[in-house]
């Protein structure tokens, strides 16, 4: 890790460290004064062994990559009548045999931390959240075409199974006063930093810091409708670009009925290199085993272009006794800001399902396409996965799998990159309830 990158990691945990401490601050003392609840610990060790074969433009990616992996998951957590403070720590050793390392090579990869404190009283609740973690690019899925902040970054990876690793530092906060009364306030406020480090070479992934405060007015016309309106304002600094600053307006209603809600958003963003606009409406239908959300708009982008957008999503329950576990269906169309003066068009779709072979035996199949479209030039980025996993509990603490998974990543101006992945894991877990 170079020295830039390492002193950018250490500005931006610090930034995140003093914002966390400044909002949270105020109630750390009535915390402690509280009665005493819930309080648990959790340690997972994984031992995990996998090998993938790849397939690229570049031929010196191509090839076997053999794997061994000892990953460490640690989460601490405690609930009090009106609070609840979690921690999150986890990262992983990989010793790595490819076609990029020079024999075999250890390395720490993968870390990850979150510290998120809630607090909710009777008219009022905050949220504080930090979040920092580092991921190999190989790792990406295709669904993950934005980052925390809502930038797009599925275009902007030009060699998304070649290496390199990518670093977030965020933080997020979220304010409501009266929430019970029939007009009520939220503010919202995030920073989210994200860095690279060895990146092939040709790529064009920039390191960028966004900030974005938000304020939304709630207004309980009647019992079963509800109205929002709010403003919020960003900033991006990319390196290399000059900052781009960004204003926008939201407004939507939710009409909430026996077996369901409809709903009407629309929202405004605008500033540097023009603005978008949405318009939408939505159609929830809730049954006892079924939930079902759909909605239908339109987004106009900085050119004036329309584009129809929508989401759809279908979860249903089989039931206790059935062996089919829950089945997602997912889907969705937007237009949105990558940070700088260029619009994305992102379309995804996604199932999940899983089947329970016998009481401690239990298969998982996932699939999923995301396809992201520059809108001043055309160019699209297709990534698609499929995965199919099987799990066994050997007894309540120690658990072990298999799987397998294919992926797929086609640029519309270069050739296509494939990898198929085989692994194996055995975990061990501890708990503890104090």
């Amino acid at each position: 890790m170079s020295k830039a990158v390492f002193q950018r990691i250490l500005s931006g945990t610090a930034l995140c460290a003093v914002l966390g401490a400044v909002v949270t601050a105020p109630f750390g003392a009535w915390a402690q004064t509280n009665e005493r609840g819930g309080m648990w610990s959790k340690l997972r060790l994984t031992e995990r062994f996998l090998t993938r074969d790849t397939t690229s433009p570049d031929a010196a990616t191509d090839g076997i990559t053999n794997q061994a992996v000892t990953a460490l998951d640690f989460t601490f957590f405690t609930e009090t009548r009106t609070e609840k403070l979690s921690f999150d720590f986890g990262g992983e050793y990989r010793l790595t045999d490819g076609p990029t390392t020079d024999g075999l090579e250890g390395d720490f990869m993968s870390p990850n931390l979150r510290l998120r404190y809630d607090q909710v009283a009777a008219d009022a609740s905050i949220m504080a959240m930090i979040t920092a973690s580092q991921v190999d690019l190989a790792d990406v899925s295709p669904l993950s075409v934005t980052d925390s902040s809502g930038e797009a970054l599925a275009t902007d990876v030009s060699g998304l199974t070649d290496g390199g690793t990518r670093t977030q530092l965020g933080f997020n906060s979220r304010l409501t006063i009266r929430d019970d009364a029939p007009f009520g306030l939220a503010f919202g406020f995030l920073v989210n930093d994200i860095s690279y480090a060895d990146l092939p070479a040709g790529s064009t992934l920039d390191e960028s810091t966004t900030a974005r405060a938000d304020v939304t007015g709630r207004f309980d016309i009647s019992p079963v409708l509800q109205a929002r309106l709010g403003a919020h304002y960003s900033y991006t600094q990319t390196d290399g670009a000059p900052q781009t600053d960004r204003y926008g307006i939201t407004a939507g209603a939710t009409l909430t009925r026996p077996n369901g809600a409809y709903s009407l958003a629309a929202s405004h963003a605008d500033g540097d290199g023009g603005g978008i606009s949405n318009l939408s409406v939505g159609r929830s239908f809730v049954l006892p085993q079924t939930e079902t959300n759909v909605a239908l708009g339109v987004a106009r982008a900085t050119d004036d272009t329309l584009f129809m957008t929508g989401s759809a999503s279908f979860e249903h329950d089989f039931g206790q006794g059935s062996a089919l576990g829950p089945l997602t269906l997912s889907a969705d169309r937007s237009v949105t800001l990558t940070g700088r003066s260029n619009e994305e068009v992102i379309s995804s779709l996604s199932l999940a399902s899983s089947y329970a072979l016998s009481p401690v035996a239990n298969l998982r199949l996932t699939a999923e396409l995301g396809q992201a479209e520059e809108v001043a030039t055309g160019d699209t980025v297709t990534l698609s996965e499929v995965g199919l996993s099987l799990g066994y509990a050997f007894s309540r603490d120690w658990r072990g799998g298999a799987d397998i998974r294919a992926k797929r990543r086609d640029p519309s101006d270069s050739a296509a990159t494939e990898s198929t992945t085989f692994g194996i894991s055995l975990s061990r877990s501890f708990e503890t309830r104090y």
